[in-house]
């Protein structure tokens, strides 16, 4: 499985439940990189890609349809967080 997510502790809490599931992943932190890994083929193997939406350098949405543009058939499942902080100051 590839995960694919900016922030840190999204991937290592992802990686904790993949974890102790005994699935094994690799972790990219912007689609730009999980896109390089597509266009090298370095894809083969995976059978899920879990990608964030708002990453640097390409977003989720953009480096998932350039992964497709290569004809990729690899299931992509969004995953995106909401900031406890972020919800807290709308309850303020």
């Amino acid at each position: 499985m590839l995960i694919v997510d900016a922030k840190a502790i999204c991937r290592k809490k992802t990686g904790r439940i993949l974890e102790n599931e005994s699935i094994s992943y690799t972790i990219c932190s912007n689609g730009a990189d999980a896109f390089e890994l597509a266009k090298h083929r370095e894809l083969r193997g995976y059978k899920l890609i879990l990608m964030d939406k708002d990453m640097p350098k390409m977003n989720g949405v953009d480096a998932a349809a350039a992964i497709r543009a290569l004809e990729h058939t690899i299931p992509i499942v969004a995953l995106t967080t909401i900031l406890r902080e972020m919800s807290l100051r709308w309850q303020v």
